[in-house]
């Protein structure tokens, strides 16, 4: 399948759950590499029709679309061995630097588990500088 129009937001989910022989939930505690920067133009339609740009203002360009690529701008991990005891915090990448918000705590992140997220979240990069 071919896109005609690409998101502003990409989100993407890392599956850390399987059911095991005994039907109990376990975690794939694997890491995985995700880059900082995707470019999904491998999924771009066909050249013959116009492919709609995200913008800032929520309007679509018009002209063709030349960028495809997507920049991390947060991701959700989980603290914990299963799916009923632990839990879920959300990383964000604010100027540089990545904020963990963890219930009430917020903090920055020295060494944020980004091989280990549940979800990630991708902004556009025609969108990035607004964010």
């Amino acid at each position: 399948t071919k896109l005609a129009t690409f998101p502003r937001y990409l989100v993407v989910q890392i599956k850390r759950f399987v059911l095991d022989d005994q039907a109990k939930y376990k975690k794939i505690d694997i890491p995985v590499s995700v880059p900082l920067e995707i470019d999904i133009s491998w999924i771009k339609g066909s050249d013959e029709g116009e492919i709609k740009t995200p913008t800032a203002s929520g309007k679509e360009n018009g002209s063709m679309f030349k960028n495809t690529g997507y920049s991390l701008i947060g991701f959700v991990s989980h603290i914990g061995k299963t799916p009923q005891s632990g839990h879920y915090v959300s990383h964000l990448l604010k100027e540089n630097r990545w904020i963990i918000f963890n219930d009430e705590k917020v903090a920055v992140s020295s060494e944020p588990p980004i091989d280990f997220g549940y979800l990630y979240f991708f902004c556009h990069d025609n969108l990035i500088k607004f964010i």
